[in-house]
């Protein structure tokens, strides 16, 4: 995007960038950045287990915890990144306040920004939680919460459990 950085430093608890943008879409790629890596990283990892199970017949049930878990981090990451920048006092160069310090620095409200940033970082959760919700339901466990959530609520009639030599031991 030709935005020159003028400070970088890598911090235990975040990564300090700063740098000069010229346009607004260049400060909203950046920002939209840290969560949209995370969704594809969720993603990648949700994939990579569909596949696996689909070409070797079964998936480690460890693994599985862990793209899960991934995929709640990926969920969370716009909040534990506002936390981290509240509690470190990061409102200048935090990825959370970069919208309204670009307002205020252009004369405008700075509350555009914060709706556009609350919006942006909603909207991208929204959509993360939908990915990993369909990775819990049709995915993870070979699919065993659609299984139980069928198993829960479906009707008297929809199972049929044979009564004592209806069904042969050949059928079974």
């Amino acid at each position: 995007m030709e935005v020159p950085i003028t400070n970088f430093e890598l911090l235990w608890y975040r990564c300090e960038l700063v740098f000069a943008a010229w346009e607004f879409w260049q400060v909203a790629v950046i920002v939209a950045a840290g969560p949209i890596a995370n969704t594809c990283l969720f993603m990648a990892a949700a994939i990579s287990s569909w596949l696996i199970r689909n070409i070797f017949k079964s998936y480690p049930k460890y693994f599985y915890k862990v793209v899960a878990w991934t995929g709640v981090f990926a969920i969370l990451d716009p909040f534990c990144v506002l936390l981290s920048d509240l509690v470190s006092g990061n409102t200048e160069n935090g990825d959370m306040f970069k919208f309204s310090v670009w307002f205020s620095k252009a004369g405008d409200n700075a509350i555009v920004g914060s709706y556009l940033t609350f919006f942006m970082m909603i909207t991208l959760t929204i959509f993360t939680g939908y990915l990993w919700h369909r990775f819990m339901v049709g995915v993870y466990m070979n699919g065993r919460i659609l299984d139980l959530y069928r198993r829960l609520s479906g009707t008297f009639k929809s199972f049929f459990v044979p009564m004592d030599h209806e069904v042969s031991i050949k059928y079974l």
